[in-house]
């Protein structure tokens, strides 16, 4: 995922040959002018952003590391309940950004920590948490917070089992 100065975020691929190369050149949190990629069109199980276009990087690429001046440290992209009520019945997952104030805190079980969040209108969306991310929700810092509180969901996978089933989020890389 890149961002650019304005704050639009652009979905990059590199092929799985060209991966160590890059990784070994390009730094986290650093701003590059890149040079010789190709642009083309985002296929279905590629998908991890609402985007059309996708940056291809190879061995052609090249990078040009640049000052990081007046480019924004975060990008959210934050979507309302119908959004990720219909991202839920597509086969191809997009990551979803999602924020809400937390409305129940179930019990760690299972190897997951279930977390109500409502939106404005009061619509339910089912928070997973899986593993260590469940395990370490400090649900005392909750239960001892003024109430009510807001968390973000940062590019989390939204799925639904059914149509008549709760919409949930899973898969999430960043909450807060």
């Amino acid at each position: 995922m890149l961002l650019d100065k304005q704050g639009n975020v652009i979905q990059g691929y590199v092929d799985y040959y060209e991966y160590r190369t890059l990784s070994r050149t390009l730094q986290l949190n650093a701003t590059y002018k890149i040079y010789g990629f190709t642009c083309k069109k985002t296929e279905n199980w590629q998908r991890t952003l609402p985007t059309a276009m996708t940056i291809e990087l190879g061995s052609f690429t090249k990078f040009e590391l640049i000052p990081l001046e007046g480019f924004p440290n975060h990008h959210f992209n934050f979507v309302n309940y119908e959004v990720v009520q219909h991202r839920a019945t597509r086969r191809t997952p997009i990551l979803t950004d999602y924020i809400g104030r937390i409305h129940h805190v179930g019990d760690f079980r299972g190897g997951r920590r279930v977390i109500n969040i409502a939106d404005q209108r009061n619509q339910i969306i089912l928070l997973l948490l899986w593993n260590e991310q469940g395990k370490n929700f400090d649900v005392s810092s909750y239960n001892d917070s003024e109430k009510p509180v807001i968390i973000v969901v940062s590019r989390g996978v939204q799925n639904r089992i059914s149509e008549n089933s709760d919409i949930r989020i899973s898969d999430v890389r960043k909450f807060g």
